[in-house]
């Protein structure tokens, strides 16, 4: 039988979290495409769970999401309940495991925020706010050039201040 060989190999980190991660294989062929493909989505598997749980059991992690709650909280002007969820993008995935989402009650119904990665999403689908938001919102920029990502009763917002300012928009927007 032949010596071991690597077969999958990778290091990274993200914030705190540093990794290494190799996978020696003794196999009496060459390694193959499938054999690759394989090892790669269990390697994935590996380094998800070695990051969500190192996210855990920092300290940090547990502060950063207190203090997101509360800017996503004071986002709006008078929110009567405050529900809060799994992240809607993906709550297995370790980048925003530990990121959750709301339902925020307000005088118009309820409005979903939360972190999707880089953007805020906002959802207004269980309010009684029934136009889209190419009607709120029409030709809203990210910046120069690029649009905003808009559809059905969903937009997403590139920082805080675009968050409030759409916010405001939807609760000034007519019911029907």
């Amino acid at each position: 039988m032949s010596e071991y060989k690597e077969l999958y190999s990778t290091k990274g980190s993200s914030g705190d979290f540093n990794f290494g991660l190799k996978i020696m294989v003794k196999l009496d062929r060459e390694f193959t495409e499938n054999d690759t493909r394989g090892m790669y989505r269990i390697a994935d598997g590996i380094v998800d769970a070695l990051h969500t749980e190192s996210l855990r059991l920092d300290p940090g992690t547990h502060e950063r999401t207190k203090v997101t709650r509360a800017e996503m909280i004071n986002l709006f002007p008078a929110p009567i309940f405050v529900e809060e969820i799994p992240n809607g993008y993906g709550p297995e995935n370790p980048y925003t495991a530990f990121q959750p989402w709301f339902v925020v009650t307000t005088q118009k119904g309820r409005i979903k925020i939360g972190w999707r990665r880089s953007v805020i999403h906002l959802e207004w689908t269980d309010s009684a706010i029934k136009k889209t938001a190419a009607e709120i919102f029409p030709k809203e920029e990210a910046w120069p050039g690029y649009e905003t990502t808009q559809y059905d009763q969903v937009i997403h917002c590139h920082s805080y201040e675009k968050a409030r300012e759409y916010i405001a928009r939807l609760l000034s927007a007519e019911t029907v």
